[in-house]
């Protein structure tokens, strides 16, 4: 489903509107040569072994952070992502594991086009060995059964992704597959946070704001060149303040953000760099906004598993927390959360340049 009147206003607002922030893709964003919040969170929890090493790419399949996706680009795209697709239900552990497989050796089965069907049950038999899934034969095919709409979609995206070359494909790696359920929840979501918080999602376009989503930039902290995406950005003229924010979703009680969230996912760091990196490419790139004020950075969060709640977290409500979040321990100004170990922006830089010298030649973020 595409939301035709918002993506008339989206296209009537980019007309009206400069572009504030890179003009590239996310794909192209993606691709920058820079360390962003997400590295230094990788670091600050795994140490900078992760520097230049794989990271965790399942992490993209998690229920969690597909509902966030879905919810952030109905809000922010004002449309479905193109590479979602839905499915009754989305299975885990070894069965996805399984499916995977046969999805990806679909061509070399004596019938690709009936998965369960009685030639092919010595292919499915040797791939659930393989995977360790030793249940009976009966209740093998019992619990493949179930999925087979999700098989035939990684089926589907597999075999385009193979004959297809043009730019609009989808890899495996980035298709969203969904179960009814979470797509569900995560439209209901969308509307209910477009609804309270129409300052920041709302359709009007006027004089006294205008509202940019999907900002990319990049500036240099420490001698270090980073880059970030911004949920959205408004350009508050009556009051003139430049006003950044996040969408979140997650699975914990809003009266748990702090803790939970702004700790524990370490959204701290998101926001004092990108607030550093914004003030840095405004300054340098819209002298329009010299006498404009940065306000401090705002959350939006939604709990999906409880979709009456939701929170509005403003970063000025911890005392300093810019020159806390950046500088100092974190710690110093908030509730003792004694099971994280804080560190500061300023230091994790540190210890992302130090890797780098000690690591010379392998730069790759």
């Amino acid at each position: 489903m595409i939301f035709l009147k918002e993506r008339a206003l989206l296209k009537f607002k980019i007309l009206m509107n400069k572009i504030i922030g890179l003009d590239i893709t996310e794909k192209e964003y993606r691709d920058l040569p820079y360390p962003s919040y997400s590295l230094l969170s990788d670091v600050s929890k795994n140490g900078p072994q992760v520097i230049g090493g794989a990271r965790n790419t399942d992490i993209g399949e998690l229920d969690g952070v597909i509902v966030g996706k879905i919810v952030d680009s109905i809000l922010t795209d004002k449309k479905i992502p193109e590479n979602l697709f839905k499915v009754k239900k989305t299975p885990s552990g070894k069965v996805k594991a399984i499916l995977k497989a046969l999805a990806y050796n679909a061509e070399m089965m004596p019938n690709p086009n009936k998965l369960l069907s009685k030639e092919n049950e010595e292919i499915i038999d040797n791939i659930c060995e393989k995977v360790k899934y030793l249940k009976t034969k009966e209740s093998r095919l019992k619990g493949i059964k179930n999925y087979e709409d999700y098989y035939e979609v990684i089926k589907k995206v597999i075999r385009e992704n193979k004959y297809r070359s043009d730019e609009n494909n989808t890899s495996l790696e980035d298709s969203m597959i969904v179960s009814d359920y979470l797509y569900n929840v995560s439209v209901y979501l969308a509307k209910k946070l477009k609804k309270e918080f129409e300052y920041f999602f709302g359709d009007k376009i006027n004089k006294s704001r205008e509202v940019f989503y999907q900002v990319k930039i990049i500036g240099e902290i420490k001698n270090v060149k980073f880059k970030g995406m911004l949920d959205g950005l408004v350009i508050d003229h009556v009051n003139k303040t430049i006003i950044p924010f996040d969408l979140k979703t997650g699975s914990y009680p809003a009266n748990k953000f702090i803790e939970k969230g702004l700790i524990g996912w370490n959204y701290y760091i998101q926001a004092a760099l990108y607030t550093a990196l914004l003030e840095q490419y405004i300054d340098t790139h819209h002298p329009e906004y010299k006498e404009y004020k940065m306000d401090s950075f705002k959350f939006i969060y939604a709990d999906r598993l409880n979709s009456k709640e939701t929170l509005y977290f403003d970063t000025k409500n911890i005392e300093n927390f810019n020159d806390s979040a950046m500088n100092k321990n974190l710690l110093q100004n908030i509730n003792t959360f004694e099971e994280y170990e804080i560190k500061s922006v300023s230091d994790l830089i540190d210890v992302y340049k130090k890797h780098i010298d000690d690591n010379s030649g392998d730069r790759k973020v």
